[in-house]
């Protein structure tokens, strides 16, 4: 309580700022956090603002603790400072967590700013479009080289490793696989980073016109995907590629960093297909036709009508991937795709699913150079048929295969009567899949 017409006059103290200055040589990339925290004679605890690698802070009035923490780091906690007593800077070095550590090198000289990712060995999946190998980065397992050359990327889980290197101007590198042990540190030898080659060519079509403004990629199952538009010639280069064979084929979109990813099937799992070898310092051309081969389809249902609604699109059996998305399927049934490499590829259809029938149909077809042609009878009818010993199967799928043609239609079963009701089922003989197994096989043309 203050009386009336009486001042108090409060003095604050000058309090010295204590500057820490952090060095995490080589560590996982992550912001620095920093706080500190006192226990006694009270409790209390205060996020501090960090700039960079360097924090800033008045120290509290009572004794207390600096903690320091980054990803992939050993926390750093200081000894309890009485007030008074901090140091006007501290300098402090993060150690990382059991890690893999090394150097990355151009030339003899140490490469700051390198960007270091660990590899896995794993399943082959399909990012972006662009196949991977069995090496793929995973998480956040990723370092950036010091001023030094020196790097180390925290590991937590035993295994098979490799070490991906990438820097700006020159070709990326990578490590032999070690055998990494999450007890131990393991230091791998210096990592040399090289100009690497070039790949250059042309885009343009199989009657010589130049494709402008047009995406090429290239990619390895190591390095990944790179892509970049054509020029009005139709010419394209990419330049510091590391040595090794490339897949070079037209793209759908340049990659921006983000990644879309799905799983590639064991029938998928095959050998790149490699369109460039590069040396170092090389240049490989490459001669792009955009339509190289071409598929004429023709495709006909049992009716006129029969396909109205339906979808097509052709994928590429190496990988999966769709060349060209589904899209409505003519009235007529003609089709016209168009690409850049002969092999196996699959045409697929779909109905518009509903009352109209749930079907799809995977037609096989190697394509060659030049003009390739297909034609596609789709004979399907309504069917319904008593299938005993179904149990509580809500849905079975009825398949018929001939001639690479495979026909899938997906049908409700009752639960009580077991009978089977499908608008559309391939005409003959089918099989009927339940559960992952075949459990019946039928034809179409006489149980009704």
């Amino acid at each position: 309580v203050v009386p009336a017409g009486e001042a108090i006059t409060i003095e604050l103290g000058t309090v010295r700022a204590v500057e820490v200055v952090v060095r995490s040589p080589g560590s996982a990339m992550g912001d620095l956090r920093a706080d500190w925290t006192a226990e006694d004679p009270v409790v209390a605890n205060l996020w501090i603002a960090t700039d960079g690698d360097r924090v800033r802070f008045a120290p509290p009035p009572f004794a207390a603790r600096l903690r320091l923490v980054r990803d992939h780091c050993v926390p750093f906690v200081s000894q309890p400072y009485e007030p008074g007593a901090w140091p006007e800077r501290l300098d402090v070095v993060l150690q990382a967590k059991t890690a893999l550590s090394g150097s990355v090198v151009a030339g003899g000289a140490p490469v700051d700013g390198a960007r270091v990712l660990a590899l896995t060995r794993g399943s082959q999946v399909l990012r972006s479009g662009y196949r991977t190998g069995e090496w793929t980065a995973t998480g956040s397992a990723h370092a950036v080289s010091d001023a030094r050359g020196e790097f180390s990327v925290a590991r937590e889980t035993k295994g098979e490793v490799r070490l991906l290197v990438q820097k700006d101007g020159f070709a990326p590198a990578v490590s032999d696989a070690v055998l990494f042990d999450p007890g131990t540190s393991l230091r791998v030898p210096p990592m040399e980073l090289r100009a690497g080659g070039s790949i250059r060519g042309r885009l343009r079509t199989a009657a010589g016109v130049p494709v402008a403004r047009a995406v090429v990629a290239i990619n390895h199952e190591l390095f990944g995907p790179r892509t970049v538009l054509t020029g009005r010639d139709g010419s394209f280069a990419f330049e510091h590629v590391a040595a090794g064979g490339y897949e070079v084929r037209p793209g759908e979109q340049l990659m921006d960093g983000g990644w879309s990813e799905s799983p590639l099937g064991d029938e998928v799992q095959q050998p790149f297909a490699v369109d460039a070898v590069v040396a170092e310092g090389q240049v490989s051309e490459v001669d792009l036709v955009a339509d190289a081969c071409r598929l004429g389809l023709q495709i006909t249902g049992s009716s006129p009508t029969a396909l109205s609604g339906w979808t097509v699109e052709l994928r590429a059996a190496v990988d999966n991937r769709a060349v060209f998305v589904a899209r409505p399927l003519p009235q007529d049934g003609k089709v016209e795709f168009a690409v850049a490499r002969a092999g196996d590829y699959e045409v697929v259809l779909r109905s518009p699913g509903g009352p109209f029938g749930d079907v799809r149909a995977v037609q096989q077809v190697a394509l060659v150079t030049g003009q390739n042609e297909l034609a596609l009878a789709l004979v399907l009818a309504p069917w319904n048929g008593a299938l005993p010993g179904l149990g509580d199967a809500g849905t079975v799928s009825l398949v018929q295969h001939e001639n690479g043609l495979r026909i899938e239609s997906f049908a409700k079963v009752d639960r009580r009567s077991g009978v089977v009701a499908c608008p559309l089922v391939p005409v003959g003989e089918v099989e009927v899949w339940c559960g992952g197994d075949v459990v019946a096989r039928v034809d179409t043309r006489t149980v009704r």
